[in-house]
C-alpha cells in the first residue's frame, strides 16, 4: 500500500517520470499487485482493500487508473485504519443529527415529500416540475443525486450525450449494512474494540457502534459487493444467521444470541440506489470524472461523488458542496 501510495504521489508530482513511463503505467493493475505482493494471501488481502475502497478492480484496469483513484482521495492506510483515519470518529446520535441541526438553521425553507421528476432549463433560469404537478422556478439549481440517478431525471432540453454515458459508468456500490444487537458489549469484558477484519465469510469487517446511553451492545457490519448481490435475494433471517456467523468466527460462540437484528440495503433505497459512492468504470474517472461536477448552464452537481478529492467519503461531500456553493454564490451576487 505504501509503494502505491508513492507512486500515486509521484505520478501527480512529476510529469517528466510519467511521460517516461507512459508505457509501464499502462500495464496491467493485477500484474503489478503480483509482482510486489509474493504470496496470494497477500494479493488477496490486498484485492479486498482495494475493492472496498474505489469498488471492484475490473478487469482490464491500468496501473495508471489505480493510481488515478488513490490520488482521488486519502491513502489506503488512512481508509483502514480507525486511529487517524477517516474511521476515527463517529457523531454521537448518528448522521441523522447532523442532517437535523442543518434543517433546524433553514427552518421552513427545506421542504419534504417534494420530489423533482422533471427540470426545464435556459442559460437564465430554471423551472423544477414535482411530482404532485407544481412547478418551482429557480435562477440556480443544485442537484445532489448521484450521477446515474441525477442524469435519469427528465430534462429539457436533453442534457449532453456524454454527460449521460458517463453517468451510466459510475454505478453505486452495493452493500447491505447491519448491525447484531447483543444484551451487553459482551466484547468489551474481554478487552476487545469490536473492530474486526476477516479474509472469509459473508460479513467481514465489524465495528463496535454502540451508542453512549445505552446499555446494550452494537456491533455492525457489511454485507459488501456480491455478498450483498445474492443475499438480497434470500430471507432477512438468512442473512442475520450469515451475519452471526461471521461473527461467531471471530468472537466466538458468546456472539451467537443477539437479541435483536437490524439492516438497511442501500441498493433499494430509491434516492441512492446504493452505498456506499460510486464506481467508476475503467477510464471514466481519467476522461470525464472531474468535469461531471461541472456546471451545465444554471445546473450544478454536488456530493461525494463528484468530489476530486475524497471521492465517495463524506469529506469529499462537504467539500464539494462548498465549492458549488461558493460557485452558486457567485453567479446570484
Amino acid at each position: 500500500m505504501l509503494r502505491l501510495r508513492r507512486l500515486a504521489e509521484r505520478l501527480r508530482d512529476d510529469a517528466a517520470w510519467r511521460q517516461a513511463n507512459h508505457a509501464w503505467l499502462g500495464q496491467d493493475l493485477r500484474r503489478w499487485v503480483s509482482t510486489n505482493l509474493r504470496t496470494q494471501g497477500a494479493q488477496r488481502r490486498f484485492s479486498e482493500v482495494y475493492t472496498a475502497a474505489f469498488g471492484p478492480m475490473p478487469k482490464g484496469a491500468t496501473l495508471l487508473e489505480g493510481l488515478h483513484q488513490v490520488n482521488s482521495g486519502p491513502d489506503l492506510e488512512s481508509m483502514l485504519a480507525s486511529n487517524g483515519g477517516l474511521h476515527q470518529k463517529r457523531v454521537e446520535g448518528g448522521m441523522a443529527t447532523v442532517v437535523a441541526a442543518l434543517a433546524d438553521r433553514l427552518g421552513d425553507v427545506v421542504r419534504l415529500d417534494a420530489e423533482v421528476v422533471k427540470v426545464r432549463y435556459d442559460d437564465r433560469f430554471a423551472t423544477l416540475t414535482l411530482a404532485d404537478g407544481e412547478e418551482i422556478e429557480a435562477r440556480q439549481v443544485i442537484s445532489t443525486l448521484p450521477p446515474r440517478l441525477a442524469v435519469k431525471l427528465e430534462h429539457e432540453p436533453a442534457l449532453p450525450k456524454w454527460r449521460q454515458e458517463a453517468a451510466e459508468k459510475v454505478a453505486p456500490g452495493n452493500v447491505i449494512k447491519a448491525f447484531l444487537i447483543y444484551d451487553h458489549p459482551f466484547w468489551r469484558d474481554r478487552g476487545f474494540s469490536g473492530q474486526s477484519s476477516a479474509d472469509e465469510g459473508a460479513v467481514r469487517v465489524t465495528f463496535d457502534t454502540t451508542a453512549d446511553n445505552s446499555n446494550r451492545g452494537h456491533l455492525m457490519g457489511f454485507f459488501e459487493g456480491a455478498d450483498a448481490d445474492s443475499l438480497s435475494r434470500r430471507s432477512i433471517t438468512l442473512r442475520e444467521r450469515a451475519f452471526v456467523d461471521s461473527v461467531v468466527r471471530t468472537f466466538g460462540e458468546t456472539a451467537a444470541k443477539p437479541v435483536a437484528y437490524i439492516e438497511r440495503d442501500w441498493s433499494s433505497e430509491r434516492f441512492t440506489g446504493g452505498c456506499h459512492g460510486a464506481h467508476f468504470s475503467p477510464g471514466v474517472w481519467t476522461t470525464n470524472g472531474p468535469i461531471l461536477a461541472e456546471p451545465e448552464g444554471v445546473l450544478h452537481w454536488a456530493g461525494a461523488e463528484y468530489a476530486t478529492r475524497f471521492n465517495g467519503y463524506m469529506e469529499g461531500a462537504v467539500r464539494s458542496g462548498r465549492e458549488v456553493a461558493a460557485a452558486v454564490a457567485r453567479e446570484l451576487a
